[in-house]
Formats: C-alpha cells, sequence, structure tokens
C-alpha cells in the first residue's frame, strides 16, 4: 500500500498498489507539498517528498521496502 499525505491539510489517501508494485495518484493539487510512503507485510520505505517546485505533469516516485 502507498499513502499520500497533503502536507497542507494533512490529508491521507492510500492505494493498494498492482500486482507489479506500481501505484498511481490523479488530482493533485501543483501548489502543495506531498509526502509519500510505502508499507507492505511489516516493511515500509522511508517517506519521499514530491514538492509544488516540481514541475513535472508526470512524477515518478520509486519507493523501496525497507526489511522488517
Amino acid at each position: 500500500m502507498v499513502q499520500i499525505k497533503n502536507t497542507k491539510t494533512l490529508q491521507i489517501r492510500s492505494f493498494i498498489t498492482k500486482e507489479d508494485g506500481s501505484y498511481q495518484f490523479q488530482g493533485l493539487s501543483p501548489d502543495v507539498d506531498y509526502e509519500l510512503k510505502a508499507d507492505y507485510q511489516g516493511a515500509s520505505s522511508g517517506t519521499k517528498v514530491l514538492s509544488a517546485f516540481d514541475s513535472r505533469r508526470i512524477a515518478i516516485m520509486n519507493l523501496k521496502l525497507g526489511k522488517k
């Protein structure tokens, strides 16, 4: 599961990844920073930030799970 947190409103959305681990969030505000992290069977990734200063229309964020 991947979680994305809006750092302005603190709202958290969760997404169950596809079998290959891919995920997608749509409708994100371009003027807000977001924090992303992944969790799977007790393992977690570090948190990554998608910055409002990142001008890409499609941002690819690879999240690597650490050991339990």
